[in-house]
């Protein structure tokens, strides 16, 4: 190395750490002090930054069980139901809390995957004219009547696309608040596990290509060599038999 360019260099180094220092004169005093401290507080426990993977519950655990009101599709009517949801994420419902001890089959069960919850029936309505619009309804907004009538004031709206609605109603809001979290939780581990069950669509890799045809590969391949006409050296064509 020249002389010049060792000096050129020396002098861009020197400029660097020139800068540097500042920063790293307050970094030193911080670390200082926090070593200090873990030397002084030695039976502290130390909070992990990483985020805690929860243990997998074990099957059939409850996760909610309530008696509320819901709509019956079977009856057209607003029932009292005992609603349960287990680990599996589906929304069962049964006559009664009794029903429910003694094993019998739940009236009705939804999995609420790939739907959203809504709490309001204008946004209900909006969503519903979104997806499925009425081609002979005017611009102008019209007062239609509900497609069912809560009768308590906090409703949940649980809809689905291609299958049934289901319809909660509330006294409190605070209950309203934790069905809504419940089923929004239900969707969402439903979701994913649907994602991560897809299969992969399997394409030939570049290590393939000498991978044995399947017999509708050797089927088509026969049936093109019977209909395609075979080219001889003097040029002339013969038909395949």
């Amino acid at each position: 190395m020249l002389k010049g360019d060792k000096d050129l260099v020396q002098g861009k180094t020197e400029a660097a750490i020139k800068n540097f220092s500042p920063f790293y004169s307050r970094q030193y005093s911080v670390a200082f002090c926090n070593h200090v401290r873990s030397e002084v507080e030695q039976q502290r426990d130390l909070t992990s930054q990483f985020l805690k993977t929860k243990p997998p519950l074990d099957p059939g655990t409850v996760l909610y069980e309530a008696e509320l009101c819901q709509f019956a599709e079977d009856i057209k009517k607003w029932k009292e139901r005992y609603v349960v949801v287990k680990n599996d994420f589906a929304v069962e419902s049964y006559e009664n809390k009794e029903a429910y001890q003694r094993g019998a089959a739940p009236k009705s069960r939804i999995l609420p995957a790939g739907g959203k919850v809504l709490t309001s029936e204008e946004e209900y309505n909006l969503l519903s004219d979104r997806h499925f619009p009425d081609p002979l309804a005017s611009n102008e907004k019209e007062s239609t009547p509900p497609f069912v009538v809560p009768p308590k004031e906090f409703p949940v709206y649980l809809w689905q696309p291609f299958l049934r609605h289901g319809y909660f109603c509330f006294q409190e809001a605070t209950e309203q608040k934790k069905f809504h979290a419940l089923l929004s939780d239900c969707i969402r581990h439903l979701n994913q596990a649907s994602t991560e069950l897809k299969p992969a669509v399997r394409t030939p890799s570049e290590g393939e290509e000498g991978m044995a045809p399947t017999a509708t590969e050797n089927l088509l391949s026969a049936s093109l060599c019977v209909m395609v006409p075979h080219v001889t050296a003097s040029g002339s064509q013969s038909e395949g038999r």
